[in-house]
């Protein structure tokens, strides 16, 4: 109950199949050594009959399909697949829900729980009758006699009264740390945050915020109930973490409400906020999407609720949108930084979607030129990274850097580029055409005025 599971992560697939088959071990040796104290006269049959069935409901759990028993943790051990009652509980909701508006034949494994169901009352009603009767007629006056005819050795007598009391101290220290480890585990969650499962007006209310979210912008609707009826809602107070550095991470989260901070902590100690997180953001997609650990911590500065979607529901929303894990990835990064470029801080998640799917991500080295001056204009640039210099007749009038954009004066006036815009540094730019750049204008006023009021300075200034 208490070994921690990275140890065993660690141990490989040996340990979990010797921890298992240990465990399993447990209720044949009670019932092995139950049928030989039968079998030598020291305690009668009922007995005998009450102390099985009672081993077998307390060893229920090690019998269940798709519990957390051992020989469930056997069967995942075998084949690296690890199930947990949680995962029992959603599935079996997952089958509710279908057979509730599905018609099919049931799965064998169904056929088997249906059995169990049936079967479990039944042990239950035996192992209590039984078990109490043992009691009633000398359960602990045969305990008694055993400990006295094994007396004539006293080595013997020893051994029994020794591993009586470490089964008594087992036992009750056993139960005192399940008990703090239960309290510790409350502690955490009621630090840490409330976690729900959204109902039915919640999903409705999860699919409009995902609407909002730029990726799941381009999702049609179904793909993105289905992914909001696998996420869930978690509340966090001031101060309490999403996500901690070096933790093994499988979700994905998105602030709903509040303010959280990015710290990243080195090596040699020290620890620094990188970022600050805002409603619509997004955090978690690095360790998702590429199955390594955390590389950073997250905290609400305030009380913050978050949306939390599985690995599951995400791999699931990649597969109904036909996209790659990289295409994913740098459509999440582009745009988180479109959300903080002012350019396009009142665009709509739609828009924002509608203007990456027409854009191009473009490389450009060191020197190279990226519009010269003269040319006839016919693209619409926005800096991601790296420096550019802005020059007229050769004399430098200016920089660029990441968040600025470039090249609309060209494309809102018949004239020719009025300055050349060269990379200082490896950068990257979004290119955008003619044709995508007005069509971008007409889907968000702020968009276009915000782009016509800065050409109206620059052509001041001289900038293309």
């Amino acid at each position: 109950f208490f070994l921690d599971p990275r140890d065993l992560q660690v141990a490989g697939k040996a340990a979990k199949i010797a921890l298992a088959l240990s465990e399993l071990s447990a209720a044949p040796l009670v019932i092995a050594a139950v049928y030989g104290a039968n079998l030598r006269g020291f305690i009668p049959v009922d007995v005998a009959l009450g102390a099985i069935a009672g081993t077998l409901i307390t060893f229920w759990c090690m019998f269940r399909p798709f519990g957390s028993g051992p020989l469930m943790g056997l069967a995942g051990a075998s084949a690296d697949k690890q199930w947990t009652w949680k995962d029992a509980r959603a599935y079996l909701t997952q089958r509710l829900w279908r057979r509730t508006f599905e018609r099919g034949g049931l799965f064998p494994s169904e056929r088997l729980l249906i059995l169990l169901a049936l079967v479990y009352p039944l042990w239950g009603y035996v192992g209590f009758v039984l078990f109490g009767q043992a009691l009633q007629n000398g359960f602990f006056l045969a305990l008694y006699t055993i400990l006295r005819q094994s007396g004539e050795s006293p080595v013997g007598a020893w051994i029994l009264f020794g591993a009586l009391l470490i089964g008594i101290v087992i036992t009750i220290g056993g139960a005192c740390l399940w008990i703090l480890w239960w309290l510790i585990r409350v502690g955490r969650e009621r630090r840490s945050g409330k976690t729900k499962s959204p109902n039915l007006n919640e999903v409705n209310t999860l699919v409009e915020i995902l609407a909002d979210v730029p990726f799941f912008a381009i999702l049609p609707q179904d793909t993105l109930r289905l992914i909001a009826s696998d996420s869930r809602l978690i509340d966090l107070p001031s101060r309490a973490f999403g996500v901690r550095q070096d933790t093994p991470g499988d979700q994905f989260f998105i602030v709903r409400k509040g303010k959280m901070a990015v710290f990243r902590r080195y090596e040699s100690g020290r620890q620094e906020q990188v970022a600050e997180l805002l409603p619509g953001d997004a955090f978690g997609e690095t360790a998702l999407l590429m199955d390594i650990a955390r590389t950073a911590s997250v905290q609400a500065l305030e009380r913050s609720q978050v949306i939390s979607i599985s690995r599951h529901a995400f791999e699931r929303a990649m597969e109904t949108s036909s996209l790659k894990k990289e295409e994913v990835t740098l459509w999440l990064r582009l745009s988180q930084q479109l959300r903080h470029i002012p350019l396009f801080s009142e665009m709509r998640a739609n828009e924002v979607a509608y203007f990456l799917k027409r854009a191009q991500r473009r490389p450009v080295p060191s020197g190279e030129v990226l519009i010269h001056e003269g040319d006839v204009g016919s693209h619409f640039y926005v800096v991601l990274s790296g420096k550019f210099e802005v020059s007229k007749k050769g004399n430098p009038i200016g920089t660029l850097t990441a968040n600025d954009f470039v090249g609309e004066i060209a494309l809102l006036s018949p004239v020719p580029r009025t300055a050349t815009v060269t990379a200082l540094e490896n950068a990257q730019v979004l290119e955008l055409t003619r044709n995508a750049f007005f069509e971008t204008l007409s889907l968000n006023f702020a968009f276009g005025s915000k782009i016509i009021e800065t050409a109206h300075q620059r052509r001041k200034g001289g900038i293309s």
